[in-house]
């Protein structure tokens, strides 16, 4: 959503900040970060970790804000959110079926509306196994991630195969 988190995105300024893999492209990591008063009192307690001694994901994360702020990766994959979003939606809306596109931009998903739960369930299941078919594996409960790796030709595809899965 934003290089300092949904924090910066939303203006709030927590007391503590609890961040993980998304700083090191899927890599395990997690950080815990805050006011100064707060981690001196944290600074006095032991922290132990599964992959606390492993410098990958630190070496990981620190290339992936580097290619973020080198390639203004966040302002890019707000533009190919916005573009995907604004595609599924007038797709929605020709088909006539009842979903709705949510989330931010950059991390869109749909939600199909139909007031019967095992109509939305197959629905879900028909779409998201006809998507995977073409090509494009969407995942039926969860926000999709648009990355730096992510094209205009991908979100033509991903609509391409949305438009005829969904028919």
């Amino acid at each position: 959503m934003a290089l300092g988190g949904t924090q910066e995105y939303f203006g709030v300024a927590p007391d503590l900040t609890a961040v993980s893999k998304a700083m090191a492209n899927g890599y395990p990591i997690s950080a815990v970060v805050g006011k100064r008063e707060i981690m001196q009192v944290a600074a006095k307690t032991r922290l132990s970790a599964t992959f606390f001694i492993n410098s990958f994901p630190m070496t990981a994360a620190l290339a992936t804000i580097h290619e973020i702020e080198k390639r203004n990766g966040i302002q890019y994959m707000w533009r190919l959110g916005k573009k995907l979003r604004q595609g599924l939606t007038e797709i929605i809306e020709e088909e006539g079926v009842e979903a709705q596109v949510m989330g931010v931009p950059s991390l869109p998903m749909i939600k199909f509306t139909d007031k019967n739960e095992k109509i939305r369930e197959r629905l879900k299941v028909v779409l998201f196994s006809e998507t995977t078919k073409r090509g494009v594996l969407l995942h039926p409960n969860h926000c999709w991630f648009l990355s730096l790796a992510h094209t205009e030709q991908d979100v033509n595809k991903t609509l391409e195969a949305f438009r005829e899965s969904l028919k």
